[in-house]
């Protein structure tokens, strides 16, 4: 059961994780188009 535990805990972690860095990659794309917009 521990061990099925520990599995869980790192697959919430990593899908946490890569949640993040979804997040992370969505705002910087939206930055670039904001600046390249008002650059224009």
């Amino acid at each position: 059961m521990k061990i099925l535990e520990k599995l869980w805990q790192n697959s919430a972690n990593t899908s946490r994780i890569s949640g993040q860095w979804e997040l992370e990659g969505w705002i910087r794309q939206l930055v670039s188009r904001t600046l390249g917009t008002s650059r224009e």
